[in-house]
C-alpha cells in the first residue's frame, strides 16, 4: 500500500474527530456516537494512533457540564470490574473471572447482558450488574456513573470503541473514584486512557506504546492470570494437533500461513495426522487454500465456550497457536494444561510461555515434526517454562500486583523475560498496510443517525474523488448497508 492511502485514511479520521468536537457543542448524543465510530475506525485501521486523551477529556467535560449532574456524598468502597461485554469464549472474560475468583473485586458490571456460563463462573463474586447499556450514549453514561460511584475503584475492561464507559470513567475520576484500565486492546487504538491513574499492562507490545498513548509513568505490569488446572493424565497422541485463534488472526503475513503449515505437516506425517481448529469455521480465506487431502485431516469447530476448549486441550497431543497473530491467553493456558506448545514469535512478550515460540515458519514446522516423530528431551523444557508461569502468572500473583497499585504503589515494570522477547513492534501497522484495505464496520455506522451516515458518505466520496482509491467506494456502499441495518 502506498503512503497515499494511509494519508487518505488519516484525513478521514481527522475529519471525523473535528466533526465530533463540533457536535459536542450542540448535540452530545451525536458526538458520542461519532466518537464511538472514530474509535472503531482507528482500531480496525492501524495508522499509528493508539489513543486520543484530548478528545476524551473534551467529551467528558462537555457531558459532565451539560448531561450528568453531580450527586452529594463520597464514593463507596470496594472494587468494581466494568466491561463493555463478556463472553463465554476467548481469553478476555477469563481475566475478569480469575481476578475476581482470587479475591479482587466486589462486583462485575457489563454494558451487555451476561451469558449464563459467565454468570456461573462469577457466582461467588458478588453482584453481577447488567445490562448497563441505556437508550442512548448519554443514558448509558448516566447509568454507569450511578453504579460506579458506589465503589472506591473501578477496573475498566472495555472495548476500543466504548466511549460511554470512557466518559463515565472520566466523570467518576473527577468525583473521587479511582480508575484503572486493564489494557486488553494493547495492540491498537482504544478509549479510557485519559482518566486511568494506572494502565495495567500485560505485554511488551502494550508497554512499548506508552509514549504514543501519552501514558508513560502510569503503566504497571500485571500480566495475564493463568490458573493451574487439574488436568487428567491422558495418553496424548503426538499427531493430534489443536490450533486456536479467532479467524482474523490467521490472515497470512510475509509467509506466515497456517494453511501452508497444515499442508506441510500432512505431506510429511501422512493422513493419520489430525487437526482440531478452534475459532475459524473453514470457509475463511486463509483456509480456502487447503487441498482435499489436508482438509480431510482437519475439523473446524468455530468459537467454543471455554470449558469445551479446555476439554480439547486435555485431549490433544500438541497445541499450535494461531499465527501470524498469536493468543496471549490461549498459548499459556495450553502450556499449563500440560500440552506441548508451539507458535511463532512475531508478537511475543505476552507471557513467560513465549520463550517457546519459533522465529520462522520453517523452524516451527521442524519443531512440530520432530515432536510428532517422537523426539525426546522437549518435555523438560516445557516443564521448566510451566514452572515459571506458575510462579509469575498465577492469578494470586497478578492480584497482588493490582493490590500494590491500589495501595499507592507505583507498580511493577515490564519483566525482563517479556522485555527481551522478540516482538515486531510495528507489526500491526505493517499488517494493515500489507492488506491494502480500509476497514469499516457497517454495524458501527448503523448506530449513527441518518444525517451522520450521509456525512460519512460525503467524506468517503470526497476521498474517492481526491485519490481514486476504490476502497472509498466500498466505504460508501458500507454506509448504505448501514442504513439497512439501522432500519431493522
Amino acid at each position: 500500500m502506498s503512503a497515499t492511502l494511509r494519508d487518505s485514511a488519516l484525513r478521514y479520521g481527522r475529519a471525523i474527530r473535528a466533526r465530533t468536537l463540533d457536535l459536542a457543542r450542540v448535540d452530545l448524543e451525536g458526538a458520542l456516537g461519532l466518537a464511538a465510530y472514530y474509535g472503531d475506525f482507528l482500531h480496525r485501521n492501524h495508522l499509528g494512533i493508539y489513543a486520543d486523551p484530548e478528545l476524551e477529556r473534551e467529551l467528558t467535560a462537555a457531558v459532565e457540564s451539560r448531561g450528568i449532574p453531580d450527586e452529594p456524598g463520597r464514593p463507596g468502597q470496594g472494587v468494581l470490574h466494568l466491561a463493555t461485554e463478556v463472553y463465554p469464549w476467548g481469553g478476555h472474560t477469563r481475566v475478569i473471572e480469575r481476578l475476581v475468583g482470587s479475591g479482587l473485586g466486589e462486583a462485575v458490571a457489563s454494558l451487555s447482558p451476561i451469558p449464563a456460563p459467565v454468570h456461573a463462573a462469577l457466582r461467588d463474586a458478588g453482584p453481577a450488574i447488567a445490562p448497563l447499556r441505556g437508550t442512548g450514549y448519554l443514558d448509558t453514561v448516566r447509568r454507569i456513573v450511578s453504579v460506579g460511584r458506589q465503589y472506591g475503584a473501578i477496573i475498566l475492561h472495555i472495548h476500543p470503541f466504548d466511549i460511554a464507559s470512557a466518559v463515565a470513567a472520566g466523570i467518576l475520576a473527577r468525583r473521587g473514584v479511582r480508575i484503572l484500565l486493564y489494557n486488553h486492546a494493547d495492540h491498537g487504538y482504544g478509549f479510557g486512557f485519559s482518566s486511568a491513574e494506572k494502565i495495567l499492562e500485560l505485554s511488551k507490545y502494550g508497554w512499548d506504546k506508552g509514549r504514543q498513548r501519552h501514558i508513560e509513568g502510569r503503566q504497571a505490569y500485571v500480566g495475564i492470570p493463568v490458573p493451574s488446572p487439574v488436568t487428567p493424565k491422558l495418553d496424548r497422541k503426538p499427531r493430534h494437533i489443536l490450533i486456536s485463534g479467532v479467524s482474523p488472526k490467521f490472515r497470512p503475513f510475509k509467509g506466515a500461513n497456517a494453511a501452508t503449515f497444515i499442508e506441510i505437516l500432512v505431506d510429511q506425517l501422512g493422513s493419520d495426522v489430525r487437526f482440531d481448529i478452534v475459532g475459524p469455521r473453514g470457509h475463511e480465506r486463509p483456509f480456502r487454500e487447503l487441498g482435499h487431502r489436508a482438509r480431510r485431516c482437519v475439523s473446524f469447530h468455530g468459537l467454543l465456550p471455554h470449558d469445551r476448549f479446555m476439554r480439547l486441550l486435555a485431549e490433544c497431543g500438541a497445541y499450535v497457536d494461531s499465527f501470524p497473530q498469536g493468543n496471549g491467553t490461549g498459548f499459556v493456558e495450553a502450556l499449563v494444561s500440560g500440552a506441548p506448545c508451539f507458535g511463532l514469535d512475531l508478537l511475543a512478550g505476552c507471557s513467560y510461555a513465549d520463550v517457546l515460540r519459533s522465529h520462522t515458519l520453517e523452524e516451527l514446522v521442524a519443531r512440530v515434526l520432530a515432536f510428532a516423530g517422537g523426539a525426546s528431551g522437549a518435555e523438560g523444557r516445557f516443564e521448566e517454562v510451566r514452572a515459571a508461569v506458575r510462579v509469575h502468572q498465577e492469578p494470586s500473583a497478578c492480584v497482588s500486583r493490582v493490590r500494590s497499585v491500589l495501595s499507592g504503589g507505583v507498580g511493577e515494570g515490564l519483566p525482563p523475560q517479556l522485555a527481551g522477547a522478540r516482538c515486531m513492534l510495528d507489526f500491526y501497522e505493517r499488517y494493515w498496510e500489507a492488506s491494502g484495505k480500509i476497514v469499516i464496520s457497517a454495524r458501527a455506522a448503523a448506530r449513527l443517525s441518518a444525517s451522520l451516515r450521509f456525512w460519512l458518505l460525503a467524506q468517503a466520496s470526497r476521498e474517492l474523488e481526491r485519490t481514486g482509491f476504490l476502497e472509498w467506494g466500498k466505504l460508501a456502499l458500507i454506509c448504505l448497508a448501514a442504513a439497512a441495518i439501522a432500519r431493522k
